[in-house]
């Protein structure tokens, strides 16, 4: 989180990504990593790089943090996405908000 604190620059928020990945990578079940790679990924592509791929990587990554924690919900939210022609998905982030059911 310290390279993501250093203030929105492209290259820092990819230097982070590649920081949790290789967390994933150690531990795949680090639910919270998992929850910070999509805020990173959402982040890149609303400010740098709007891309399908990106996009989709936000996406599963926010719902692989959700699948090993479902107590992130509470402190991070639910994954939220807005459908973004053409390109699909668009990934906001995490809202503060606890899902029904």
């Amino acid at each position: 989180q310290e390279i993501e604190r250093a203030g929105f620059d492209p290259a820092n928020q990819r230097r982070a990504a590649a920081e949790y990945e290789r967390a994933i990578g150690r531990d795949p079940d680090f639910a919270l990593a998992w929850a910070r790679l999509s805020s990173v990924r959402s982040s890149l592509y609303a400010n740098s790089a709007p891309s399908p791929e990106l996009a989709r990587a936000a996406l599963e990554a926010a719902e692989q943090a959700l699948e090993l924690d479902s107590d992130l919900a509470a402190l991070y939210g639910v994954p939220t996405f807005r459908v973004n022609e053409p390109s699909g998905a668009m990934p906001l982030g995490f809202r503060r908000t606890l899902p029904f059911g």
